[in-house]
């Protein structure tokens, strides 16, 4: 299940509109979103686009791209020992990505990449696959009665059984912010010689946060790596 091959895709829908400016001017950007239903309505998702570009001049230009989904998805794996259960997450992700890249000459440069990262899900339903290929999703499923939770396991248990089943708590609440920075210089016509500087860091719980731009403050309070690179090339001509 965990790779989807094992349980059937519902057949879906998708509609989407992207309204965008000349890219060629100094100024551009666009906004757009895609809706997708599933044939049986188990399953949905809005996303929300937005992007720009600025280019102060030939030599200096800053993009971005920010990206917001807002999903339920009745196919979720979740992990446990038997390797049979899904369930039906509301999950949200909003993430953005800025590029700035300056040319001081045409043969050096600086380049810097940054991404905040955060996505957040809650489930409210947990199935025991029953048929992983019925068409019908109550043939498909056999919903796991919640009982109580302890710490990070949950205790369910099957309709007309007294198995009880032990999951980790699935819902979750993770953020992620990376970062690069670049110097790039073309010492000879062929051979370059590049100066990076990466910056990472990542916040993950057990715990649903339904305020997804409040959980980057999580981020805060995180210890990042960071990691200095170099690396060159060089052009032998034969």
């Amino acid at each position: 299940l965990r790779g989807r091959d094992a349980l059937r895709k519902d057949p879906h829908s998708i509609v989407g509109l992207l309204l965008s400016t000349d890219a060629t001017k100094k100024l551009s950007g666009g906004i757009g979103f895609d809706q997708m239903w599933a044939d049986n309505n188990t399953s949905n998702s809005t996303d929300y686009k937005l992007n720009f570009q600025i280019k102060f001049s030939n030599r200096f230009t800053v993009t971005s791209n920010t990206y917001f989904e807002k999903l339920t998805d009745n196919d979720q794996f979740v992990p446990s020992p038997t390797l049979n259960i899904a369930g039906r997450i509301n999950r949200k992700t909003l993430y953005t990505t800025l590029r700035a890249e300056y040319f001081v000459t045409p043969e050096l440069s600086l380049q810097y990449y940054g991404s905040p990262y955060s996505s957040v899900g809650k489930f409210s339903k947990i199935y025991k696959v029953a048929d992983s290929k019925a068409k019908d999703p109550d043939r498909r499923y056999s919903e796991l009665k919640y009982l109580w939770g302890y710490q990070e396991n949950q205790y369910y248990r099957e309709q007309g059984s007294s198995t009880i089943w032990t999951i980790s708590k699935p819902d979750f609440n993770f953020q992620e912010f990376r970062s690069n920075f670049v110097l790039r210089w073309e010492y000879k016509a062929g051979s370059t010689l590049y100066f990076v500087w990466s910056h990472n860091r990542s916040s993950y719980e057990s715990e649903y946060n339904s305020a997804i731009f409040k959980s980057f403050d999580n981020l805060s309070k995180v210890t990042g790596n960071n990691a200095l690179m170099i690396k060159f090339s060089y052009w032998f001509s034969l």
